[in-house]
């Protein structure tokens, strides 16, 4: 039974440990995602700002 018992605990940690990458891999995306974000009023006084990007922009800022 104590065998057993040892056999799942260690199988389970095993397991366990391969999504550590995952996890790893979630926080660096989420991450670059804030460095990379802008506040909207700054792309909307950037003059090479897409039309319709400034235009979805827009947009968003009303419907908030």
């Amino acid at each position: 039974m104590r065998n057993a018992l040892l056999m799942a605990v260690v199988a389970a940690g095993l397991c366990g440990c391969a999504n550590i990458g995952y996890y790893f891999q979630a926080v660096g995306g989420q991450m670059e995602i804030w460095n990379r974000s802008r506040p909207i009023e700054k792309l909307l006084i950037y003059e090479r700002t897409d039309a319709r990007l400034r235009e979805r922009q827009t947009m968003i800022l009303n419907v908030r």
